[in-house]
């Protein structure tokens, strides 16, 4: 005996459910709040990471890069101040010193780049919590444009990286500023032009013992060497002209590491009118051009200093330079055999 099963078609749930929304107004007005709903989740999270960032909106400050002409950065023990004059920027004091134009430069772009976002925070408890405070900051800078437009910023904790708090001083909005602390500092040595002692076209090197003097130009150019005190004036059998191309080309591409003296107007000397820099434990002349120019180098403890006549101040340099360059100032580094034969001589 045969039996006939009758299979009921498994139901189609999905189907189905889009049956029943369509069927009834209540279930379509549940899913519309829910989509609703989930983009606002979604829109929520993106402005959540993005909370505060200086993206696209105003600008900080209506300025133009060109038309600023000062710059005054404070910290909490020190003030510099940044002057234009004409094309050129200047660390401000008598006499002023050159800027180092590439950190200025990206400095100003930064500053006219900004704009403002949405604020992290507004209240008076978050200006000492994100050191944004008119007194209590991390940074204090001044922009000026013309003769009185300025505006001030307030740079305080980092919320990431290469960011800090900002708050502009005549408002109570604190943003997330693409603009970290370190970018602006109140340092003079961060801002000095670090080749303002370096030559452009050494021709002759003399000291009080010897005197190197460049024949020809170019690649064709060769050295000798003259002993002063050696009485022949003849040149070494051999000079070791790599190292004293080295030493050239070190005072050709001198970097300081920062300012050991500030300068002054008035002129160094001592009490019966010699320069100081003849004192100096090493002195040369550098013929740079058509000009003479004194080099004088010195030590202090472990600081090494370097100072040139028409460059107001001193200045320090590394041990390893110092010791380049202060053999351009001895015979012994150039004429040992000599001064064995004298020494044999001499006993």
């Amino acid at each position: 005996m045969t039996t006939i099963t009758h299979q009921e078609p498994s139901p189609n749930f999905t189907a189905n459910a889009l049956e029943a929304i369509r069927n009834n107004k209540g279930l379509q007005l549940l899913a519309v709040l829910l989509l609703v709903q989930l983009l606002i989740a979604i829109v929520l999270g993106v402005l959540n990471n993005r909370s505060g960032e200086f993206a696209s909106g105003d600008p900080v400050f209506e300025f133009v890069s060109d038309n600023i002409n000062q710059l005054e950065i404070t910290d909490n023990d020190n003030t510099v101040n940044l002057t234009r004059s004409e094309d050129q920027w200047q660390i401000a004091g008598e006499p002023p010193l050159p800027v180092d134009q590439s950190r200025i430069d990206s400095l100003l772009l930064s500053l006219t780049q900004l704009k403002t976002g949405l604020p992290v925070a507004s209240t008076r408890n978050s200006r000492a919590q994100l050191q944004v405070g008119d007194d209590n900051y991390q940074r204090k800078l001044t922009v000026t444009q013309g003769d009185s437009e300025s505006a001030t910023l307030l740079l305080g904790t980092s919320p990431g990286l290469r960011k800090a708090h900002l708050r502009q001083q005549d408002s109570d909005n604190i943003y997330s500023a693409t603009l970290p602390v370190s970018d602006v500092p109140a340092s003079v040595d961060y801002w000095l032009k670090k080749t303002l002692v370096a030559f452009d076209q050494i021709t002759g090197i003399s000291s009080d013992e010897i005197t190197f003097t460049q024949n020809g130009e170019g690649d064709s150019a060769t050295w000798t060497a003259n002993s002063t005190d050696s009485g022949t004036g003849e040149s070494p059998a051999e000079l070791d002209t790599a190292k004293l191309s080295a030493a050239v080309s070190a005072l050709q591409s001198l970097q300081v590491i920062g300012i050991a003296q500030p300068p002054t107007t008035a002129t160094d000397s001592d009490s019966d009118g010699e320069s100081k820099a003849q004192a100096d434990p090493a002195a040369f002349t550098v013929n740079d051009g058509n000009s003479e120019i004194q080099v004088s180098l010195s030590q202090q403890d472990n600081t090494y200093h370097i100072s040139r006549s028409d460059v107001a101040g001193k200045y320090e340099i590394s041990s390893a330079i110092y010791n380049q360059l202060i053999q351009l100032a001895q015979r012994a580094s150039w004429f040992p055999q000599e001064d064995s034969d004298t020494a044999t001589d001499t006993d």
